[in-house]
């Protein structure tokens, strides 16, 4: 049998996928148009986004859809979450943990022997010696900016504004074989507001559009995170918080919509409910 020889900071890259979890595994094989990894905080989510935008630009996907030179354009809300966080992941040795514990070194998951052109403030993306390209767009731009780009995959790092995402994937229109969109994101929470777009662009769609394919994980699903970091990390938080943050959820309108009990409304106060809760309403058929 004859040996196959790789670069030396190639074995990073492809060391990272035996380590994945069951979901993010299932992640990385669906065949879908749209994937979706919709999980808690903690659950390794860039990891898995830029692992597989590595990946594909490599062409060493394990879905590998078409052959390099692939583009790939990564949609997030902030040029500051790439700086401090994607090329942290992309640039620096990470280790693999398991319940608190490493077992595990691994260096960069992007070989530097790949790297034709890299990141700065003044070119927003790394250019590979094939070809291929990882380049970063944000919100702040605007969805203006975004008219006449083109990508074979569109990368979405945490939620970002709709109409932004709706112009970058009008970029996929003369993408190779189609194209993909892989999605990593927790849902976005802020108090007393209900679910963000992609609750019902995106998961809600997902239920009759089968080129959707939504994956969800919670904290306790990542092998590195302990029992007790969890119940450290969810002290003093709300019911609310800990849907989002610990497993994953989108909120929900219930608490904004019905917080004052059985109280009818009250105009000093400005709450309450405007109807009484056993208030009879007509069908719709007894409505002209």
């Amino acid at each position: 049998m004859q040996d196959i020889s790789v670069p030396k900071d190639w074995i990073p890259v492809l060391s990272w996928y035996k380590f994945f979890y069951q979901q993010q595994k299932d992640f990385v094989l669906s065949d879908a148009w749209q994937r979706w990894f919709i999980a808690a905080n903690g659950t390794g989510k860039t990891l898995l986004l830029y692992w597989q935008a590595v990946a594909y630009v490599l062409g060493i996907h394990p879905k590998q859809f078409a052959e390099p030179p692939i583009t790939i354009r990564v949609l997030v809300p902030s040029f500051d979450l790439v700086e401090e966080v994607a090329l942290v992941k992309l640039l620096e040795p990470q280790n693999v943990v398991v319940n608190g514990k490493t077992v595990a070194e691994l260096g960069p998951l992007l070989p530097h022997s790949a790297i034709k052109k890299g990141y700065s403030k003044d070119h927003p993306g790394i250019d590979f010696k094939n070809g291929g390209s990882i380049t970063w767009v944000t919100e702040q731009q605007g969805w203006k900016l975004m008219r006449g780009m083109e990508e074979d995959i569109l990368a979405v790092d945490e939620e970002s504004d709709e109409r932004v995402f709706d112009e970058n994937k009008r970029g996929l229109r003369n993408a190779k074989n189609g194209g993909k969109i892989l999605g990593c994101l927790t849902p976005p929470y802020e108090e007393g507001k209900g679910p963000t777009w992609t609750k019902e662009k995106v998961v809600d769609a997902s239920f009759e559009d089968p080129d959707i394919e939504i994956f969800k994980a919670c904290m306790a699903d990542n092998p590195a995170i302990t029992e007790q970091f969890i119940k450290r990390f969810s002290k003093g938080k709300t019911t609310e918080q800990i849907q989002v943050q610990v497993y994953g959820e989108y909120p929900s309108w219930g608490k904004t919509i019905h917080p004052f009990q059985d109280r009818l409304w009250d105009k000093k106060s400005c709450d309450g409910h405007l109807l009484p809760l056993d208030m009879q309403l007509p069908e719709d058929w007894e409505v002209d």
